[in-house]
Order: structure tokens, then C-alpha cells, then sequence
């Protein structure tokens, strides 16, 4: 099976969710996010599957995404436990490199969903297709599949 575990923020009354650094967005392209709120989004897959076609060994992973205007980074790195992208000690933050323990790197295209289906609360899910089910994350008016199959 395939388990997410994530923190699911709102909107809000935020109307600038992706988008540019210079226009103050919640979360800027083309930096690593923890994709979801508090914790770090985590994973577990109970076999070796392909995930956007590269092969993801069995276990539990962290998971983080860079954001772009037309396609995302999903970051699946070996460090656990991780509030945001780094670990709270004695009341302190230290945050980590995360680019080393980065396990596999996949990229997926990004869409923009109709103004009548705006998601209020991160979503992910999962949706059976022919070779497997995409793994699909919503929120606002953005949506991002990555295909999912058992490997062979």
C-alpha cells in the first residue's frame, strides 16, 4: 500500500499561494517546500514502486516539492521526523541540507484547475489509471499528478 501523511493548510483569505518571491507568494517558485503544513509531508510504500517512471525502493520517506509555473519537483529524501525542512531542539530551529539525502527526484507537469473546482485545503490523493494510479496533489486552483505503478 501507499500511505501520505501531511499537514493540510487552507487558503484562507491568502490569494497568493504559488507564484514569484518578488510578489510575496506563501510559497515562491522554485524553492523546496515542505508540501503541506507543520511536519514534513512523509510517504510509505509497502513495495519497490515506479514513481514518474524511476524506481522508489519500499519504505518511508519525506516529501518535499519546488514548485515552477508549469511543472513541480517532488523530493523524496531518507530524512524523517522533519518540522518543515529541519528539526526543532531546546526550544530552537536548525534547519537542514536536504539536497544529500535526497533519495529521487521526479518532475511532473502542473495545471491549473477551473475556477468552479478551487481546492480550499491541500489535497492528496490518488486516482487509478491503466498502468497504476497517479498520485495527485490539489490545492487552490493548482493540480500536479505523478504517476504511481508497482515495479516489475
Amino acid at each position: 500500500y501507499v500511505r501520505v501523511v501531511y499537514g493540510r493548510p487552507y487558503k484562507r483569505d491568502r490569494d497568493n499561494i504559488f507564484g514569484t518571491k518578488e510578489s510575496k507568494a506563501l510559497v515562491p517558485f522554485g524553492e523546496r517546500w515542505r508540501t503541506g503544513a507543520n511536519e514534513a509531508t512523509e510517504i510509505t510504500v509497502t513495495r519497490d514502486v515506479m514513481v514518474g517512471g524511476k524506481k522508489l525502493a519500499a519504505g518511508t520517506y519525506s516529501v518535499f516539492t519546488t514548485p515552477s509555473a508549469d511543472s513541480w519537483k517532488f523530493h523524496f529524501n531518507s530524512t524523517l521526523g522533519l518540522s518543515g525542512d529541519g528539526f526543532f531542539a531546546d526550544g530552537k530551529f536548525t534547519p537542514v541540507d536536504l539536497g544529500p539525502t535526497d533519495v529521487l527526484v521526479v518532475e511532473a507537469k502542473a495545471t491549473a484547475l477551473a475556477a468552479d473546482k478551487e481546492v480550499d485545503q491541500l489535497t492528496f490523493s490518488f486516482e487509478k489509471t491503466a498502468s497504476g494510479a497517479d498520485m495527485v496533489l490539489q490545492w487552490i486552483l493548482t493540480e500536479v499528478r505523478v504517476p504511481v505503478a508497482v515495479s516489475k
